[in-house]
């Protein structure tokens, strides 16, 4: 009879762990869903990891592309332009086929959906990149300005040499 008792036991606390777990995995798999496969704990390791403005530049267009589901070639497929297409080409070809898909038109809202998602994405690359260059630009200007003040100090201190021998 304790036998019996004892795996009556075994078999409820098994069922209740069985239903807590899958009840977690549910769970895990909505939040996953709702945040785009990220969790806190990996944004915080992420995050910890990043250093330099490049890595911090792939890492967020990295980050936008998985929030968008888009990555930057599958945009540019979408709205059929080239990698150093201009942003004046990108909004034309995005006018044109954002008005041809309305529902008005006999459209689909899906296809109008991807190629605002196609845009928006092409424009935080754009974004990305116009940071950069000037993040470049700055690291030019510094290093001149570097380059500047180190001739003066050499040059100053040549005048003092060359009068301390007088």
């Amino acid at each position: 009879m304790a036998g019996r008792v004892l795996a009556q036991i075994i078999i409820a606390g098994g069922q209740i762990v069985g239903r807590a777990f899958a009840d977690a995995y549910r769970q895990a798999a909505a939040n996953a869903a709702k945040n785009g496969g990220r969790s806190a704990a990996s944004e915080a390791a992420g995050n910890a990891a990043k250093d330099g403005a490049q890595e911090a530049a792939a890492n967020s267009t990295a980050a936008f592309t998985r929030q968008m589901g888009l990555d930057l070639a599958e945009a540019r497929q979408i709205l059929n332009v080239e990698r150093n297409s201009s942003v004046e080409e990108v909004l034309k070809k995005y006018e044109h086929l954002f008005r041809i898909n309305e529902k008005s038109n006999g459209g689909s809202f899906y296809l109008q959906s991807k190629v605002l998602r196609a845009k928006e994405r092409l424009e935080v690359e754009n974004e990305e990149l116009a940071k950069e260059a000037q993040r470049r630009e700055q690291m030019v200007a510094d290093a001149a300005r570097q380059a500047a003040d180190a001739a003066g100090k050499e040059a100053a201190s040549g005048d003092d040499a060359a009068s301390d021998k007088k």
